[in-house]
């Protein structure tokens, strides 16, 4: 159960995927559009009612045309499946397919920001508190050194080398040129005494994909895809792919957009060593 209400009851009223941060549940939601018509207006309310006080951290809907996802919006708002569409990320798909894909991610990403976090740190935004408009989980904007421990625990030899080719340049070059040797030392010494030795296990190769915020897409032109190579010793490759969005989030953050940047894609595989 979540909340007061059961698996079934979830199941009748949308997709729900429920995971779990520090061992608190939170929801990511999966709404056919196609379906929304067979549930009753009563069961989705009480239902919304019943599932308030477990936070909502990614929505993905799909079965909606692009041309009329100003309309769903309203579809989606009198269902109840979230109070306010703009303080939940929420994305469109034309698929079921792509909106799972997009759910893995958003799950990932989560995980990945709350590395560091204390286990007594509260999950989601109390609701006395200002929620983003931001739809997307924004990182960090100056970490502290013992929240960036985490982020650091990684050796010298594997803890990032960002790599762009020639056509896929970002207008903020602090952040993608390579870490110097004496910078990686710097920070070193700068981390705390309690910071978690780093992992062992295999050297992987994550390229992320992800484009900048930008009006092309609503002139009908293809929006521009940047990449990003990282590689990270992990025990394996769900944790590779964690710690790489977590770095990736975290440089990100010194640029005034680094926050708007939608990761698209992510492959991981073994590194040749």
């Amino acid at each position: 159960m979540v909340g007061d209400i059961r698996e079934a009851e979830m199941r009748e009223l949308t997709l729900l995927e429920r995971s779990f941060i520090e061992g608190r549940p939170y929801l990511l939601k999966l709404v056919d559009l196609s379906r929304i018509g067979s549930v009753s207006a009563g069961a989705r309310k009480a239902g919304a009612e019943k599932v308030h006080d477990v936070p909502v951290l990614g929505v993905a809907i799909f079965g909606a045309h692009f041309a009329i996802r100003v309309l769903a919006d309203l579809v989606v708002r009198a269902g109840n499946f979230i109070r306010r569409i703009d303080a939940v990320p929420t994305r469109y798909f034309a698929t079921e397919a792509e909106a799972r894909a997009w759910l893995a991610e958003r799950r990932a990403l989560i995980a990945a920001e709350a590395i560091g976090a204390s286990s007594s740190a509260p999950i989601g935004v109390p609701e006395n508190m200002r929620r983003s408009r931001s739809l997307e989980v924004q990182p960090f904007a100056r970490p502290s050194i013992e929240a960036k421990a985490s982020w650091e625990r990684l050796p010298a030899s594997a803890r990032m080398v960002l790599v762009t080719t020639p056509n896929d340049v970002m207008d903020d070059a602090p952040s993608t040129r390579k870490l110097l040797p004496d910078t990686l030392e710097r920070e070193r010494a700068e981390r705390t005494s309690h910071a978690a030795p780093a992992p062992r296990g295999a050297l992987y190769e994550i390229v992320i994909s992800y484009k900048e915020p930008t009006f092309a897409e609503h002139a009908g032109h293809e929006a521009r895809i940047f990449r990003g190579t990282f590689r990270i010793e992990a025990a394996d490759e769900d944790d590779a792919r964690v710690r790489a969005i977590a770095e990736f989030r975290r440089i990100q953050a010194s640029s005034s957009v680094g926050w708007q940047r939608e990761i698209v894609d992510i492959t991981c595989r073994r590194a040749e060593t």
